[in-house]
């Protein structure tokens, strides 16, 4: 539950824009010098006039000193000239209409509000003798806080004086100073005021890619009605410029459903439901050497219902393409017994009470509903992964390929080893971003020894993508996981909808490569 808004002040409450700004090249051409000779002194005393150690003026005279154009008449002048500036942005008619309705109603719910500005020694005065100074709880001003953004310390000092949790607060900013980065790190809920964002203004930064935007102060009144909806994930900073986030994959789901079938194994006193896809009703003919994909879903997909097909990764894989491409394949898709708790939570996801039942299970399809199968390949989603890690540590001989998507779970070195004795397949396949695996914390030990093993492929892209070419983002109550479903990708075929590969290492995508390994 949001309780606080923390707000910061220039280009988010009030703009420079339109205001008369008045900054070091108008000062520069005040004083009649060269904007470079002037620029670089400027903004070379910027961090000390920040966290008040110089003072706007202090500042500006020592530059017309070492220009050799000071006088007090000019000092003066060109700091009343600031002082004014600064005057115009707030008053009413240079403000967006809604900022004071917004700030109005907020309190009027009770929500806290806070204010955390960077800001010189004149817009320290400038703000404290404004009107809008009153409608704050919490005021921090970097001059008067010996600190600023992007330094967490100022951030936490104003949650403190509000009385709430980085994850009770709301903050909303333009994104300058790596505002909106740091309050999500934080465990705030950041949200970019776009209102002010014009092309060609003075805005330090443009729209930021992943991050909620509000396109009008009243949609902050929104956005704390969402709370916890409003997430960060650390690679939101780290989008290439140019490049977009694509919120959902592109294929359709549900197409594929009716080509599949269901059944049910027992195995001593677990039962499974499966799902399976016959590809001799589609005119393959079977001799015994036709492919078995067994895909493996991820935690809590078995509460869905047939929808965990496509979830598993498998739907696409029964399209006639995919099947033409493979040469023909079954799929299993095994479901695990999951239900939720009374305390909300999903459990009897894949664990290893499940091995000999989901062991068996495969073995008895391939007995009970082909005429025997040809290669056997193994591909789990996230929770599914691991548990894809686990049937192959504990059964390599009955398997030939093991595809994990989203898991870090690997064996010993001395079973990793069993891959190359055996001439077995790990098609180690993870999204270098994944925001539940730290990819160089959890892979980033074992990658020398992956790189080493002869039948290790390793399938790690920088960037997860949809088939929009979009970066992958997929919202799961209050926390990011498009760079954990890397399935999805999987499931596209890791090709683009224009028909380019995703992973330049896949040419023809994962069918292409499967149709290689198989030899056709």
């Amino acid at each position: 539950m949001i309780r606080a808004v923390i707000f910061d002040m220039f280009e988010t409450l009030v703009t420079l824009d339109g205001s008369g700004h008045y900054g070091g090249l108008k000062m520069s051409d005040d004083a009649g010098v060269s904007k470079d000779d002037f620029m670089p002194l400027w903004h070379s005393s910027e961090d000390e006039r920040t966290v008040g150690h110089l003072t706007t003026e202090q500042a500006v005279a020592d530059i017309l000193r070492e220009l050799g154009v000071y006088t007090d008449e000019l000092c003066g002048e060109i700091m009343r000239k600031r002082r004014e500036a600064k005057e115009r942005c707030f008053e009413r008619n240079n403000i967006h209409p809604e900022v004071y309705d917004m700030l109005r109603e907020l309190r009027e719910k009770g929500i806290r509000l806070g204010l955390i500005s960077n800001c010189f020694s004149e817009e320290r005065d400038v703000i404290r003798s404004s009107e809008m100074v009153a409608c704050f709880d919490a005021v921090m001003l970097s001059y008067e806080q010996g600190v600023s953004k992007p330094d967490r310390e100022i951030f936490e000092r104003c949650m403190k004086e509000l009385g709430v949790t980085a994850e009770e607060c709301l903050y909303v900013g333009d994104g300058g100073s790596s505002e909106l980065k740091v309050a999500g790190e934080l465990g705030m809920h950041p949200v970019q005021a776009a209102w002010y964002l014009a092309p060609g203004g003075i805005q330090p930064c443009g729209r930021l890619p992943g991050f909620r935007q509000a396109d009008s102060p009243m949609d902050v009144l929104r956005c704390v009605e969402e709370g916890d909806k409003i997430r960060y994930c650390s690679w939101y900073s780290e989008i290439p410029e140019g490049d977009f986030v694509s919120k959902a994959p592109t294929y359709e789901v549900g197409k594929y459903f009716p080509r599949f079938h269901s059944g049910r194994f027992t195995f001593g006193d677990i039962t499974l439901k499966y799902y399976w896809f016959d590809p001799r009703e589609y005119g393959y003919a079977d001799d015994g050497n036709l492919p078995l994909l067994t895909f493996l879903h991820g935690k809590s997909n078995a509460l869905v219902g047939d929808i965990c097909i496509n979830y598993t990764g498998a739907e696409l894989y029964a399209s006639d393409s995919y099947q033409k491409a493979m040469g023909g394949a079954f799929i299993l898709i095994p479901i695990a017994n999951e239900y939720i708790d009374e305390q909300g939570r999903c459990m009897g996801t894949w664990q290893p009470l499940y091995l000999e039942s989901a062991h068996a299970l495969i073995l008895n399809f391939i007995g009970e509903h082909t005429n025997g199968v040809g290669k056997r390949i193994l591909l789990g989603n996230s929770a599914g992964a691991t548990f894809t890690l686990r049937l192959m540590d504990n059964y390599m001989d009955d398997f030939d390929v093991a595809i994990p998507v989203g898991s870090a779970s690997l064996a010993e070195d001395e079973v990793l080893d069993q891959y190359d004795e055996k001439g077995k397949i790990l098609l180690f396949t993870m999204g270098r971003r994944d925001e539940f695996h730290p990819f160089d914390k959890e892979v980033g030990p074992r990658l020398a020894k992956l790189q080493s093993m002869k039948n290790c492929i390793l399938c790690v892209p920088d960037w997860v993508r949809n088939g929009d070419h979009g970066i992958a983002s997929i919202g799961a109550e209050s926390f990011e996981m498009g760079q954990h479903c890397m399935m999805n990708a999987v499931q596209c075929n890791l090709m683009f909808d224009d028909g380019t590969p995703m992973i330049p290492e896949f040419p023809r995508g994962m069918t292409g490569w499967i149709a290689d390994y198989l030899g056709k």
